[in-house]
Order: C-alpha cells, then structure tokens, then sequence
C-alpha cells in the first residue's frame, strides 16, 4: 500500500433510505488513502502475504453488504450466514412437508484463480428451512 499525503481528497456520498418504515439519510465519506497492491503471482503456491489478501477480503465483504446491511431495503430479503446468502421466500417456500421448505441460496466469494487472476465465485445452491407445524 503506498501512502498517500493527508490532503487527498475527501468524496461524500448522501442518500435517502427507509428502514423499518422510518426515513434516514445517510452520508458515506471515501478518502483515497492509497493504491492497492494486486499482484498474485506468489498465490499458486498459497502464500498470499498480508498486503495481498487485504484486497480479496475487502471484495468479500463489499459483495456481502448488498445483501445484509440493514441500510438496504434489499436486505430484508435474504438471510446472511458467513458468505452465504438465502432469499427468504415471501409467504412460504416451495414446501417438503413436515414442517421443512426448500430456499434458495447464493455462496459469493473473491477468490485468486490460475496463480495469479483475482475472481469472483457465486455459486447458486438450495438448502432446507424449518418452519412451525400446527396441527
């Protein structure tokens, strides 16, 4: 990471949002603090330094924020576990009986691939939910 001088330039971001049926606004300020070190060629052979899995982990968890922070309304539709992410059917989902409906589900990943290559993997999977039986 090469440094960069305290004057770099300062960008905000202002948006409105409703959570919960209460409107918010929310600001986002982005300072660049420096350029990211992207070279994977020592990744073949799994040893990726501190410098270069700080820009893959950044990537996992910008893609997870679309999906589970609570300032996105899109976010009330799925249900976050790790790097996992299920679409929480509306009214029901498709039902196995006894209790047990089928969800849908998303696994995003950044990833090196090839030695070298930076990658994202999404991979689509289905798992079983439990729900309340009355009878």
């Amino acid at each position: 990471l090469k440094q960069v001088s305290e004057k770099a330039d300062t960008e905000k971001f202002s948006f409105k949002t409703v959570r919960e049926n209460k409107p918010s606004e929310l600001s986002i300020l982005i300072k660049f603090t420096g350029l990211v070190h992207l070279d994977f060629r020592n990744a073949e052979a799994g040893s990726l330094d501190e410098r270069e899995k700080g820009p893959i982990q950044f990537l996992d968890i910008l893609f997870a924020q679309g999906r589970s922070s609570p300032i996105f309304e899109l976010s009330k539709s799925f249900k976050a576990v790790r790097n996992s992410f299920y679409c929480i059917p509306q009214g029901a989902g498709a039902d196995m009986k006894y209790g047990i409906e089928l969800w849908r589900g998303l696994f995003i990943s950044a990833r090196v691939i090839d030695g070298f290559r930076p990658a994202i993997n999404i991979d689509g999977y289905h798992t079983v939910a439990f729900t309340s039986v009355s009878h």
